[in-house]
């Protein structure tokens, strides 16, 4: 006589449902994208931050990584300034980043500001725009951190130049 071993039914959904959900739970999604012919394009990796959520629990933060077969990987920041979405990539740069908020009005009272490792001011930008372009290609290669100012609001990112 053979021994068989039966999985309770509502053990193995509850298991299924955690495989189905566990990108979620860790803070991880991938989604790809393919051509007419099937050959995948892109892969976006996005890993949430479950730990900064905004109001309405939305993600406040998030690091997607684009893996385009051919190029290297190129890494895209979003995170919120106030109530602004804000994009930051690519990150590392090899020396021209973008800055873009999402959140369309007044960026009157918003500066940039970028400092080196040891905390000097490299470079202020007082009229910031919708869509702004940093060129750090002056600099030599390593770490900096790019700071974001509205009003009382503040953020910093750690920036790498290849």
């Amino acid at each position: 006589m053979m021994n068989r071993v039966y999985i309770p039914y509502r053990l193995a959904c509850f298991a299924l449902l955690l495989i189905w959900l566990a990108p979620d739970l860790w803070g991880q999604k991938t989604e790809y994208e393919y051509d007419a012919a099937g050959n995948r394009i892109l892969r976006k990796v996005i890993h949430l931050r479950g730990d900064d959520t905004a109001e309405g629990g939305r993600t406040k933060s998030a690091v997607t990584e684009y893996d385009v077969p051919g190029e290297a990987m190129a890494v895209s920041y979003e995170d919120w300034l106030g109530e602004r979405k804000v994009l930051i990539f690519p990150n590392p740069t090899q020396g021209m980043m973008r800055i873009e908020f999402q959140e369309y009005g007044d960026l009157k009272d918003v500066r940039l500001l970028l400092y080196d490792i040891q905390g000097r001011l490299l470079r202020q930008i007082n009229n910031v725009e919708h869509s702004n372009t940093l060129d750090l290609s002056q600099y030599p290669a390593g770490m900096y951190i790019l700071q974001m100012m509205e009003g009382n609001g503040k953020n910093e990112w750690k920036i790498v130049k290849e």
